[in-house]
């Protein structure tokens, strides 16, 4: 009887304590529901961080919930809507770390990329997250190429490489502005090397006139020949097929032609080659010009002069038509800066004085004083004049004259009162010298007092 009593009263104890631990349970899920849904709630109405903060709580409290997966990653996600990248970092990182066979892997290996995606700078910055991102990306579509993320993360890699060919090309365009074009044409060429098939037309376009510039002339045709040839419709492929025009001849090979055309092997390829004269002409002439209107003084000497024609009126002209109708840098601003700003005649003209840069692309124009003149129905600047210690500079280009005045629709800019144009050695001087910007067209006037000259260096 004893016995019975002892089993039954043992019965009753197991039984009490069963009933305490059930009661201890249900206090841990009701406690739970509140928290979840509340983090879900901020979470739905975008306050990230509070969000954030009530997820944390969750996982610290209840780490052996059935949702705790889902809420650690909610919790990632949190921090990194918040902008929190850092923290959204080594929470996905930890995770991971923590589940790594769990089935949203990918999804945070994904999520580290963009974490270091969205924290990328201007080209003109550190790109140090732009190959993180990458780089995870890419480990991601390695690891798990099944997986849909890594279809997208294949996206953000293509994004990811024209952003770094970007960086790379900006590189090397400041190296082509600073004319140190050894190191422009290596960072043009890792471009297309590395990252091919991204910005392939702009880049073949300033190595091309990297290399030319270089002295490298066949190198830069076949690249500029790239760019006619395989991109009919990029805004370079004009650019490439103007800049060819011009190389027939270019001055360098146009001495040689030259030397070998009139003087044989009697000059030393060293020598100074002058073209002067009366007349107009465009510039540069081909020897076989130079023969229809020349007359040679001397073949020993380096003087050619050449005879009067009227046709060069018509080419100004033709190539002052050709500049409006294809004139791309329409959209170019034209910026001014001055230490004083005077506005004369109903606002219609603006004079500035000191220190006077205006700037619009790649031409530049430095004076003391200018005069800009404004369009009477859109106010935007038609035409300047600059009138006291003028520098004119494009690329390797560098002119001036006691006037200069700059045609914006035109891209014309006019040299006029002891006028000059150089190009590195090449000189050009006359009476006046007209200069279209865009295609790079020179025409030079001269008279009996002022006589025109190209002076061309040899190699």
């Amino acid at each position: 009887m004893n016995s019975i009593k002892s089993i039954l009263i043992f019965l009753a104890i197991i039984i009490f304590f069963m009933i305490s631990c059930g009661k201890k349970s249900i206090p841990q899920i009701t406690e739970a529901d509140p928290l979840y849904s509340n983090a879900v709630d901020l979470y739905s109405k975008g306050k990230f961080e509070k969000a954030s903060e009530n997820f944390l709580e969750f996982k610290n409290r209840f780490p052996f919930d059935s949702r705790i997966n889902e809420v650690e990653i909610k919790y990632c996600d949190s921090l990194y809507k918040a902008e929190m990248y850092i923290e959204a970092e080594n929470a996905y990182l930890d995770f991971i770390k923590l589940h790594p066979k769990n089935e949203l892997v990918p999804y945070a290996k994904y999520q580290l990329g963009m974490v270091q995606f969205q924290q990328i700078s201007t080209i003109d910055r550190d790109q140090s997250k732009l190959h993180l991102a990458y780089d995870y990306f890419s480990a991601l579509t390695k690891e798990f190429p099944n997986s849909k993320y890594s279809a997208i993360a294949t996206h953000r890699m293509h994004e990811c490489k024209r952003k770094i060919a970007k960086n790379n090309f900006y590189i090397g365009y400041f190296y082509f502005k600073k004319k140190n074009y050894k190191a422009a044409i290596y960072r043009f060429e890792k471009v297309l090397q590395k990252y091919p098939g991204y910005i392939d037309d702009k880049v073949l376009y300033y190595l091309g006139s990297s290399l030319l510039l270089k002295g490298e002339e066949n190198k830069g045709k076949d690249c500029l020949k790239k760019v006619v040839d395989n991109f009919p419709k990029s805004k370079y492929h004009q650019r490439s097929a103007n800049t060819l025009k011009t190389l027939k001849p270019k001055p360098f090979s146009f001495t040689q032609r030259v030397k070998e055309y009139y003087f044989h092997d009697e000059l030393d390829v060293k020598d100074k080659y002058y073209i002067s004269g009366y007349q107009s002409f465009s510039y540069p002439a081909s020897p076989e010009d130079i023969m229809e209107s020349a007359d040679l003084l001397d073949k020993k000497r380096t003087f050619v002069t050449m005879e009067t024609s009227e046709k060069v009126k018509a080419e100004v002209a033709e190539a002052e038509e050709s500049s409006k109708k294809d004139n791309d840098r329409g959209i170019i601003p034209v910026n001014v800066s001055a230490n004083k700003v005077t506005y004369l005649k109903s606002d219609q003209e603006v004079l500035f004085e000191g220190d006077v840069v205006v700037s619009r692309g790649d031409l530049t124009i430095n004076s003391n004083k200018i005069i800009a003149f404004l369009d009477n129905s859109t106010q935007s600047i038609k035409k300047i004049e600059a009138l006291n210690n003028v520098l004119v500079t494009y690329f390797t280009k560098e002119g001036s004259a006691e006037k200069v005045t700059y045609f914006v629709k035109e891209d014309k800019v006019e040299f006029e009162g002891k006028p000059y144009l150089k190009d590195g050695k090449n000189y050009i001087n006359g009476e006046k010298i007209i200069f279209f910007v865009k295609k790079e067209q020179v025409f030079v006037t001269g008279d009996k007092k002022n006589r025109s000259k190209i002076i061309i260096q040899g190699d």
